[in-house]
């Protein structure tokens, strides 16, 4: 585990999976942080990150503590991150809205990359707003843009990024 963490983020999921096998295949040592669902019937392991169950009443608990790094609900289920999940993974594979939840605060506290990965397939139209706001957050922070079927460089940024041996 490093101190060092990194977002990943994308709109098109189907992108993920080659990516994330290509991650652990490069690494054993980074962790990917799973998600919390408040539905019974959305827990479910696999890639590109797992949903555990986290109950309405824990997550009331956790939101009032300030222990989630978001959430976002949505038909009355809610997912997102614990603050814990955080804190003890390296990276975070997020669509727009889960990134743009994300408060600033946490940026400017915590040695962040984030990588965008953009398939280019015009499927913006309903996010356009979702996409205002991460190009505005993406001038304020560290980040990499790349294109779908880039992984090969993409893991070797995240590999650069998080060896704390690197300068680059």
């Amino acid at each position: 585990m490093w101190n060092k963490k990194i977002f990943i983020i994308y709109h098109d999921e189907t992108i993920l999976e080659d990516l994330v096998d290509m991650i652990f295949e490069a690494s054993n040592e980074i962790n990917i942080a799973n998600k919390f669902t408040t539905n019974n019937d959305d827990v479910k392991n696999g890639r590109p990150y797992s949903y555990y169950y986290l109950s309405t009443v824990e997550l009331n608990k956790a939101i009032k503590n300030n222990y989630v790094l978001y959430v976002l609900t949505n038909n009355y289920i809610s997912t997102g991150i614990t603050i814990d999940d955080f804190y003890n993974n390296d990276i975070f594979i997020l669509n727009y809205k889960e990134y743009n939840t994300i408060p600033d605060l946490v940026f400017n506290k915590h040695d962040i990359l984030t990588i965008w990965i953009d398939s280019k397939d015009g499927k913006y139209k309903d996010i356009f707003n979702d996409i205002v706001f991460v190009e505005n957050r993406l001038e304020k922070v560290n980040n990499e843009y790349f294109l779908k079927g880039e992984n090969e460089e993409i893991v070797n940024t995240i590999l650069n990024y998080l060896d704390e041996n690197n300068n680059i």
